[in-house]
């Protein structure tokens, strides 16, 4: 599990840059982790998710040349942004199970750092 959590260290910290972004601006603080919980959702592990949905959903849509997107230049931007949009409320929904432990993982960690500054 330490590797997990190394992983999402290094994406949601601030020396991942992220902190900057208008995503994480005015976050509320995730009670669980201690962490900001990125805007529209309830801690960074549901962001987590999202964002690994996101790639597997998109897989799983039509081509972007494809009528469904309208087609033209902005086919590709319509398929992103909705694939994006399902990742979202998927992992807002429950999703598949990987927030819990992403979370608890963070949790964790703080735990630590916060007894070993101690």
């Amino acid at each position: 599990m330490t590797d997990l959590t190394t992983i999402v260290s290094s994406l949601t910290g601030p020396s991942a840059g992220l902190a900057q972004t208008s995503l994480l601006a005015g976050a509320a603080e995730a009670p669980s982790t201690g962490r900001p919980a990125p805007a529209g959702f309830d801690s960074v592990g549901q962001a987590f998710e999202a964002s690994v949905l996101q790639p597997m959903l998109a897989a799983m849509l039509p081509p972007e040349d494809s009528a469904a997107w309208g087609g033209g230049t902005g086919s590709s931007a319509w398929r992103g942004l909705f694939a994006e949009a399902v990742a979202a409320e998927l992992a807002r929904g429950g999703g598949i199970g990987i927030a819990g432990p992403v979370d608890a993982a963070l949790a964790d960690r703080a735990d630590t750092l916060t007894t070993d500054n101690r």
